[in-house]
């Protein structure tokens, strides 16, 4: 199985894009730090499984929409 962090940080930013929230309220909300936000968001760094149950939460989504499509089957 092979996660593709970056689609998860597309996924992160269209999201908090389609609620109108800066990366600093998204932080706030979400009780994470705006830089934590940024390197998701840029695929620097990985989201832990905390940051993404705080992340679906703020945005009022299921972990599983927020994660469709990043996992693959390895071939």
């Amino acid at each position: 199985m092979n996660i593709n962090y970056k689609s998860i940080g597309e996924r992160v930013r269209a999201f908090r894009r389609q609620k109108g929230m800066t990366q600093e309220q998204l932080a706030e909300f979400a009780a994470l730090t705006s830089v934590s936000i940024s390197f998701i968001e840029t695929g620097k760094k990985n989201p832990s499984l905390s940051s993404v149950l705080k992340i679906a939460f703020v945005f009022e989504i299921t972990t599983e929409e927020l994660l469709k499509e990043v996992v693959t089957q390895e071939s």
